[in-house]
C-alpha cells in the first residue's frame, strides 16, 4: 500500500479494529496534523491510555516507512506483561503488514522497514545511544525514571522526533509534575487534559458511584487523581500537610539583626554512600521559635569527606560569627561514629565538641507530632534556600500501608533531632522586659556610677558624705 490511497485503506483497516474516542481525538490531530513534537497527557483511569499508545505507534510506523518507534514503560515487566505477553501490540493492526515479532527483544519489524520495540525506563543500558528516528511514547510518565527521559530526549534531538507523554497525575510531586506545568505553559508543548470522562465508553453512572463511594469514605483525594486527572498537592497521606501551603522567605529576611539570647544548632545526618544532610537552625532562647536558615544535602560521594563537609559548615557560619553568633551547637546521629571519630581527627575541629542526638530515646511518631505542632503554632520558619528539605517535607507521605517511608527523609531527621535537642515541649517562653535605663548606664568610676540620679536624697547623702571624706 502506499500513497494515499493506501494510507486511507490503512487507516479504515485500523479504525475497523480499534477507533480513537473523542477524547482521544485532539491528542492524535496534534501529532499526525499539527505537527507538534511534544505532547503531555494528563489522563484519567480507564481513559485509554495504552490503546492510544498502540495506536499512535501503529500509525506512526505505518505512515513513516523505516521508521523506529518506542514505547517506554516504566519497567521492563511491565511493558512484556501489559503489551507484549497478550499480543496486546503485535495484533493491534493487520498482521498482514508484520514482518516478524521477536519475543526476547518485544520488537515487531513491518515490510516498509518500520518497527515497534517495547522498553522499560528501568533499563537505561539499552536506552543508551538509541538514536530514534520515530515516534517516541512515554506510557505512565509518573513512575518512568526521570534519568530514562534525560537519556533519550539528546538522542530524540537528534533527529527531531516528537514524543507523547501520558499517564494518571502522581500520588506526590514527580518529575512528571515538572513537565506538566511546563507543558502547560510552553508554547513549545501541547497539553491535554483528559479526565476518565471523556472517554463515552465508561459509564456516567458508574463514575457516579465511584465518586461518591470514594468521598463518602473521605477519599477525595484518588478520586480527583486517579478518575480527574488533576495533581493534588497535599492530602490524606502526607505526613506534613502543614509544610503544602508554607511559603518560605528568603534567608535574609530571616536573619535576625541581634544574637542576643540566639544560639545556633547544625545537625548532621551523616553518610559515606547515600545522602550526607546537615541543617542550620537558629533557636530563640526567650520566645522558643526556631529559623532554619541553611542546609547541606550532598549526595556526591566524591564531596562527602568530613573534611569538605566541615569546611562547607564553618563557611556557612562564618557571616553569622561575624555578625555576633556565639554559641553553636553540634549534633549528630551517634549511630554514625566514623563521623565521630573522623571529626577528632581533623585539627580545625579540635575545639568541637559533637552531641550525640540519643535518637534511641525519642520515638520517631512522637517526634513526628512534635514537627506538626510547631508547624501549628508557626514556631518555626524555614528560609527559601532551603530547597532540599521543602521538597522533604512537601513529599513525605505514608505508604499504601499507612507505614512511614524510610527514605527522603535525611534532613528530616535533622529537624527531629533539632526539637529533641532544644527540648521543645511548645510552652513560649515570654521575652523577659528590657530593664530601666539608668540601670543600663555603667560609670568610669565608683562614684560616678553610684551617685548618677541626683534626684534621691539618699545618693545626695551619700554623695555629700564623699565628699567630706
Amino acid at each position: 500500500m502506499s500513497g494515499l490511497s493506501g494510507l486511507a485503506e490503512f487507516l479504515e483497516d485500523l479504525h475497523s479494529r480499534w477507533q480513537p474516542h473523542p477524547g482521544q481525538i485532539p491528542i492524535g490531530r496534534a501529532l499526525f496534523y499539527e505537527g507538534c513534537k511534544n505532547i503531555f497527557t494528563e489522563a484519567g483511569k480507564n481513559f485509554g491510555k495504552t490503546e492510544l499508545s498502540c495506536y499512535c505507534t501503529w500509525r506512526w510506523a505505518f505512515e513513516h516507512p523505516g521508521s523506529e518507534n518506542y514505547i517506554i514503560e516504566p519497567y521492563s515487566i511491565q511493558a512484556k506483561e501489559i503489551l507484549w505477553a497478550g499480543k496486546r501490540i503485535q495484533t493491534f493492526g493487520n498482521p498482514d503488514l508484520v514482518e516478524s515479532a521477536n519475543d526476547t527483544e518485544m520488537r515487531i519489524r513491518f515490510k516498509n522497514g518500520s518497527f515497534i520495540k517495547l522498553l522499560g525506563s528501568d533499563n537505561e543500558v539499552a536506552l543508551q545511544g538509541i538514536k530514534p528516528q520515530g515516534l517516541i511514547v512515554y506510557d505512565e510518565i509518573k513512575d518512568i525514571k526521570k534519568s530514562a527521559i534525560n537519556l533519550m530526549e539528546p538522542n530524540r534531538a537528534a533527529f527531531g522526533v516528537p514524543a507523547l507523554f501520558i499517564g494518571t497525575p502522581p500520588e506526590f510531586h514527580t518529575y512528571s509534575v515538572d513537565l506538566s506545568n511546563m507543558a502547560k505553559k510552553s508554547q513549545y508543548w501541547r497539553y491535554f487534559h483528559a479526565p476518565t470522562s471523556s472517554n463515552p465508553h465508561i459509564s456516567k453512572q458508574w463514575l457516579k458511584e465511584k465518586k461518591e463511594e470514594l468521598i463518602s469514605m473521605n477519599d477525595e483525594e484518588t478520586w480527583l487523581r486517579d478518575y480527574e486527572a488533576i495533581f493534588i498537592k497535599g492530602g490524606k497521606r502526607h505526613i506534613y500537610p502543614q509544610a503544602i501551603k508554607y511559603k518560605p522567605r528568603p534567608k535574609a529576611e530571616l536573619i535576625p539583626q541581634s544574637f542576643k539570647g540566639i544560639s545556633c544548632l547544625v545537625i548532621f545526618d551523616p553518610a559515606a554512600a547515600s545522602t550526607f544532610g546537615v541543617l542550620f537552625v537558629l533557636f530563640d532562647q526567650y520566645s522558643r521559635r526556631s529559623i532554619v536558615f541553611d542546609e547541606i544535602y550532598e549526595q556526591d560521594q566524591s564531596l562527602m569527606t568530613v573534611s569538605r563537609i566541615w569546611q562547607r559548615v564553618f563557611e556557612i557560619l562564618e557571616p553569622l560569627k561575624s555578625k555576633g553568633l556565639r554559641e553553636i551547637r553540634y549534633v549528630y546521629d551517634e549511630a554514625e561514629t566514623w563521623f565521630l571519630n573522623e571529626t577528632e581527627e581533623k585539627p580545625q575541629c579540635k575545639d568541637i565538641w559533637l552531641e550525640p542526638t540519643k535518637k534511641a530515646l525519642n520515638d520517631k511518631e512522637f517526634g513526628i507530632t512534635l514537627v506538626r505542632e510547631i508547624f501549628n503554632k508557626g514556631m518555626i520558619e524555614i528560609a527559601e534556600e532551603c530547597v532540599k528539605l521543602l521538597w522533604e517535607f512537601q513529599n513525605y507521605m505514608k505508604d499504601e500501608n499507612g507505614r512511614i517511608p524510610k527514605k527522603d527523609d535525611h534532613l528530616l531527621d535533622c529537624v527531629r533531632y533539632y526539637c529533641h535537642a532544644v527540648g521543645y515541649s511548645l510552652e513560649e517562653v515570654p521575652k523577659p522586659k528590657e530593664a530601666a535605663p539608668q540601670t543600663q548606664i555603667r560609670g568610669e568610676r565608683l562614684d560616678v556610677e553610684m551617685f548618677l540620679d541626683s534626684n534621691s536624697e539618699l545618693e545626695m547623702d551619700f554623695a555629700s558624705s564623699y565628699e567630706e571624706i
